[in-house]
C-alpha cells in the first residue's frame, strides 16, 4: 500500500455517558471509543512516512473523527512591545515571517479596544483584517492583532506545499513523479538541477525560486516553460497565487496562463472515462497519477494575461471548486522567476478514510498489541493466546456539518485470528518479492518430494525455485506463523521494501485469518463473525459539497467476554436438490470447540425462511468428520417459534460434554425452502438469565419481568447469541446433497416452473352470515424464488368473469395469505355460490397465475 496518505484530525475522547436509550444493554460490556483507547491511538500510521502527508485539520472534534476540513489555527505571535525587528528574537524574528506567509480563511474583528497614548485607535468590532488576504508580515500590524484580543487566527491550508513537504525532504524520486515540467527551458541544465528548481516552488523559503533568467553564456527559455503539478488526490480549492522572488527590482512574470484540472474525467477522442480516483488515507500508488499514452486531461483555463504588472499574482474563485491538478505556462520571453506557487484550499475533501490499526476487544491486552505493533516481536506469543468475546450491537454518535444531504460517512469493521491484517511483503536476498520472515524455516509438506516432512529454509538458495510450491503447501496456520510480521516489516531496510522502480511493495488483505470488511449499521448487530481476538475499523468519509461533513463521535460495539465457547461450527443436510415450496426434513449438525473454563450452551436458534414445521428429533453423536461412533437421543424443547426463527432447549453442553470436538449436534426439522438459494443461520447461548415473566429471541436475546409484578415490563438481562460458522461437521456423503455449508439450494428444473406455490382457500365452503363460524376464507399462498418486492394481486371473480374484490400488495419471498369476509368492493355480501380466486405476480420475467375455486353458502 504505497503512496500518499492523509491522516486525519482526531482529538482525545472523553469517558462514554451513562447508558441510555440507543446505548449499549445492561448485562455485557460496552466497547468504547474512546473510553478503551483514543482514536490517535487507534490509527493506523502510514506504510511509507517518506510521502506522509501530516494532519492538516486542527478544528478539533470532540469525542471523534471528521473528513479533512483544509483549514488551520495559526497564532498571532507575541512580540511584546518591541519597537522594531531589530529588538526581536531570533525566535520571534522567525514566527514573524512563517506568520506572514499564511493566508486568513476568515474576515478577523477586533476582541476589544486598542488604547494608545489615550487614545482609543481600534474600536472593538471594527475589521482588521478581510478574509483571504496574506497575513501581515510587519511588526506594528501584528502588534495590533495581539493589543486586539486577537491571538489565533483561521487560516487557509497551502495544499501545494503540504502535499510536497515530505517528498521535498525525504523523497525527491516521489516529488519528481508529481511536479515536471516536458518543456526544455535550459538546455545547459541536468535532471537533478531541473528537479530541484522546481522544488523550490514548494519548500515555503520565498528567498528561494523557480528562476528563468538569462546570464552569460547560458541562456535560458522562457516562452516554453510548462509547471505541471499534481497534488495526487481533489482537494476544494479557493485561491491560488504566485509571486516572485523579493529583489529591489523583482522579476515579475509578465505573460502566464493557469489551468486547472478536476482529475475525474480523460478524453479519448470523442469519449469521457472516469478514472478511480484514490481515497485519501488509504494509499495513493504512484501509478495511479501518471497518464497512460493517449490520455489527455481535460484543463480548465482560470487565468490568462500577457502584460502581468502584478507582483502577487492571485486568483480567488468565486466559490471553493474540486481539483486535483494545476498548470503553469508562461506566454513571454521575458525574464522571471517565482519564489512560491500556493493553491489554498476551503472546506471539506471529497473522499478520506480513517483506517485503524489490528485491536484487541480485550481492555486489558490493548497495551500488549501496543507494545507488539510498536516492535516489541516477543509480545506475539501473548497475543497468539488471546480469545475474542461475542459480539452484539455498534452504536455511534453522528453530527452533519452544512447540508446533511451532501455528506455520509459508512462504518465498516473486520475481525480476525491475528495482528495483521495485511499480508506485508518484502524482497529477499534473490531479490525475490516473498510474504515469509526472514529465514523462515517451515515444514516441507509437498508429497513426493525429497525434503517432504523435513524442515526448510524458504530463503535458502537451493530451495529458491520451489520456495513458493513449499510456501503454498502449508496450512493456514503454518503460513500464519511463517509471515512477516508488521514489527519485523518496520525494522527491515528500506531497499528490501520497494520494487525495482522505488515503488513500496503493496501490501495484500488477508483474506484467510481476517473476515474482510462488512459495513456497519448503527444500532444493529454486528455482522462480521465474533469471538475473535482482534478486530479492525475503516470510516469513509465523502462530501459532495466543500461546505458539507459528517462527523463521527463515540463509538461503542456490545461485547460478551468470555464467550459461551471458543467455536461452534455447522452445516446442513440436504443442502441440494431441494424442491422449493415442500416440506423438507434437514439435519442441522454443529460440532463446538470448548475450553475447559467455557460455560457451554444450552439453547440453538436456527433462521429459517418461513415457519419450521416441526422439530423431530435430537442428537448427541461422538466421532470424527469421516464417521459418529456413537449417537444418542436426547430431550429438547422448542422454546420459540416465530415466522423466521426457531429456539430450542438442549442438555447443556461443556467442555465435558464435548470432549474436546468429538462431539456433534444433530437436530432433525421439517421446514421448507422458497429461495433458489437459502442460508440457515444459526446462534448458540447459555440461558443462565433465571425466571421472567417473557423473552425476546431477537439476534440479541432480551428477557422481561415486571417489577412488582404488576408495573411495566423492564429487561433482566441481555444475551449475545454466538455465531455458527460454516463447516465441514461431517461426512454426510453426496446422497445427502453434503456441501458443507449452511445454504441450502433449490434444484435445477425449478427454473421453468411457477413463482406461486401452495395456494389454498379455507375454509372451502365458507358462510360469511356473522355467526363466528366459517365467517372468513383464508387465501393462501407461497411466492418463490424473486430478489425484490413484486406486486401480487389477489382478486376474486365470479363466475361471469365480474371482478368482485382485489386485494394488492408487495412481496417478497415468503408465505403470505389474505382473508376474504365474503364482502365485494363496495362492502355488500356476495350472493351464495361459486367464485374464481386468482393470485397473480407480475415480475421481470413475466408474470404468473393461479387459480382456485371458492364456495360462498348461507
Amino acid at each position: 500500500m504505497a503512496g500518499a496518505t492523509v491522516a486525519l484530525s482526531w482529538v482525545a475522547l472523553l469517558p462514554a455517558a451513562a447508558w441510555g436509550q440507543g446505548d449499549c444493554a445492561p448485562g455485557v460490556e460496552c466497547y468504547s471509543i474512546p473510553g478503551y483507547i483514543s482514536w490517535r491511538s487507534l490509527q493506523r500510521p502510514p506504510d511509507d512516512a517518506t510521502v506522509y502527508v501530516p494532519v492538516i485539520s486542527f478544528g478539533l472534534r470532540q469525542d471523534g473523527i471528521a473528513p479533512i476540513d483544509t483549514m488551520l489555527k495559526v497564532p498571532v505571535p507575541d512580540l511584546g512591545a518591541a519597537g522594531s525587528v531589530g529588538d526581536l528574537s531570533a525566535a520571534q524574528v522567525a514566527a514573524l515571517a512563517a506568520f506572514g506567509r499564511h493566508v486568513a480563511r476568515d474576515s478577523v474583528f477586533a476582541v476589544r479596544d486598542v488604547v494608545v497614548g489615550g487614545q482609543t485607535v481600534v474600536r472593538a468590532g471594527s475589521l482588521l483584517l478581510p478574509a483571504y488576504a496574506p497575513l501581515p508580515p510587519d511588526l506594528p500590524a501584528v502588534q495590533r492583532l495581539r493589543l486586539a484580543g486577537v491571538d489565533t487566527i483561521r487560516a487557509m491550508v497551502n495544499l501545494t506545499h503540504m502535499m510536497y513537504r515530505s517528498r521535498l525532504e525525504t523523497n525527491l524520486a516521489a516529488f519528481g513523479q508529481v511536479v515536471l515540467s516536458p518543456t526544455i527551458y535550459e538546455r545547459q541544465i541536468d535532471f537533478n538541477a531541473k528537479r530541484n528548481l522546481l522544488a523550490n516552488l514548494f519548500d515555503n523559503n520565498p528567498l528561494t525560486g523557480f528562476t528563468r533568467i538569462d546570464v552569460l553564456n547560458r541562456p535560458a527559455e522562457k516562452r516554453a516553460v510548462v509547471i505541471s503539478m499534481d497534488l495526487t488526490a481533489r482537494f476544494p480549492v479557493r485561491l491560488i497565487r504566485f509571486y516572485p522572488i523579493p529583489r529591489t527590482v523583482p522579476y515579475t512574470m509578465a505573460g502566464f496562463q493557469i489551468e486547472a484540472h478536476d482529475g475525474i474525467s480523460y478524453r479519448r477522442g470523442q469519449e469521457l472515462v472516469d478514472i478511480n480516483q484514490p481515497q485519501l488515507g488509504a494509499g495513493i500508488s504512484a501509478s495511479s497519477y501518471i497518464y497512460a499514452e493517449g490520455d489527455l486531461p481535460v484543463w480548465q483555463v482560470l487565468m490568462t494575461t500577457e502584460n502581468n504588472l502584478e507582483d502577487t499574482v492571485q486568483v480567488l474563485l468565486p466559490k471553493p471548486e474540486y481539483y486535483r491538478q494545476f498548470k503553469l505556462r508562461s506566454l513571454t520571453g521575458l525574464d522571471f522567476d517565482i519564489a512560491e506557487f500556493e493553491v489554498y484550499g476551503e472546506g471539506f475533501v471529497p473522499s478520506v478514510q480513517y483506517l485503524s490499526r489490528a485491536m484487541t476487544v480485550r481492555r486489558e491486552a490493548i497495551s500488549t498489541v501496543l507494545a507488539y505493533l510498536n516492535g516489541d516481536v516477543g509480545k506475539r506469543a501473548e497475543l497468539n493466546r488471546l480469545r475474542g468475546g461475542t459480539l452484539g450491537r455498534v452504536f455511534w454518535d453522528e453530527e452533519k456539518i452544512g447540508d446533511p444531504s451532501k455528506s455520509e460517512a459508512i462504518v465498516s469493521m473486520q475481525t480476525g485470528h491475528t495482528p495483521e491484517p495485511f499480508i506485508l511483503y518484502r524482497v529477499n536476498t534473490h531479490g525475490d518479492v516473498v510474504p515469509w520472515r526472514v529465514n523462515a524455516t517451515v515444514i516441507d509438506r509437498r508429497p513426493n518430494a525429497v525434503t517432504s516432512g523435513k524442515s526448510v529454509n524458504l530463503d535458502d538458495a537451493n530451495f529458491r525455485a520451489v520456495a513458493f510450491d513449499i510456501w503454498n503447501a502449508l496450512s493456514n496456520d503454518e503460513r500464519k506463523e511463517a509471515q512477516t510480521t508488521t514489527p519485523e516489516y518496520d525494522a527491515l531496510p528500506t531497499a528490501q521494501k520497494q520494487d525495482k522502480r522505488g515503488n513500496l511493495l503493496q501490501a495484500d488483505p488477508d483474506p484467510v485469518q481476517w473476515s474482510g470488511f462488512q459495513p456497519l449499521a448503527n444500532g444493529q448487530a454486528v455482522r462480521v463473525p465474533g469471538e475473535r481476538p482482534f478486530y479492525q475499523l475503516k470510516v469513509e468519509f465523502t462530501s459532495k459539497a466543500p461546505g458539507a461533513a459528517t462527523i463521527i463521535r463515540n463509538l461503542r460495539f456490545e461485547h460478551l467476554y468470555p464467550p459461551a465457547l471458543e467455536q461452534v461450527t455447522g452445516e446442513i443436510v440436504p443442502a441440494t436438490g431441494v424442491k422449493s415450496g415442500e416440506d423438507t426434513v434437514f439435519t442441522y449438525a454443529l460440532r463446538p470447540r470448548l475450553a475447559a473454563t467455557d460455560k457451554g450452551f444450552d439453547r440453538i436458534r436456527i433462521e429459517t425462511p418461513v415457519a419450521m414445521r416441526r422439530v423431530e428429533s435430537v442428537e448427541f453423536g461422538y466421532g470424527d468428520r469421516s464417521v459418529l461412533a456413537r449417537r444418542e437421543t436426547v430431550d429438547f424443547s422448542v422454546v420459540a417459534h416465530e415466522d423466521t426463527f426457531f429456539v430450542l432447549s438442549v442438555p447443556r453442553v461443556t467442555a465435558a460434554t464435548a470432549r474436546g470436538d468429538s462431539l456433534v449436534v444433530l437436530v432433525r426439522f421439517a421446514g421448507r425452502v422458497l429461495s433458489t438459494k437459502t442460508t440457515f443461520a444459526g446462534q448458540v447461548f447459555l440461558d443462565d438469565l433465571g425466571a421472567r415473566d417473557s423473552t425476546d429471541y431477537g439476534r440479541i436475546v432480551t428477557s422481561f419481568r415486571r417489577a412488582g409484578g404488576t408495573g411495566p415490563m423492564e429487561p433482566v438481562g441481555w444475551i449475545l447469541p454466538q455465531k455458527v460458522l460454516t463447516g465441514d461437521v461431517l461426512a454426510f456423503g453426496a446422497a445427502q446433497g453434503d456441501r458443507n455449508s449452511l445454504e441450502v439450494v433449490t434444484r435445477v428444473d425449478e427454473a421453468v416452473e411457477a413463482l406461486i406455490m401452495r395456494a389454498q382457500v379455507a375454509p372451502n365452503p365458507f358462510t360469511p352470515n356473522g355467526d363466528g363460524v366459517n365467517d372468513v376464507a383464508r387465501i393462501s399462498y407461497d411466492l418463490l424464488r424473486v430478489v425484490a418486492p413484486v406486486p401480487v394481486r389477489v382478486e376474486v371473480y365470479d363466475l361471469a368473469g365480474r371482478l368482485v374484490r382485489r386485494f394488492v400488495s408487495a412481496r417478497r419471498v415468503g408465505e403470505y395469505a389474505e382473508e376474504w369476509d365474503g364482502k365485494d368492493g363496495g362492502g355488500q355480501l356476495v350472493p351464495p355460490g361459486l367464485y374464481v380466486v386468482r393470485v397473480h405476480a407480475e415480475t421481470d420475467a413475466g408474470d404468473w397465475a393461479v387459480q382456485r375455486l371458492i364456495a360462498v353458502a348461507y
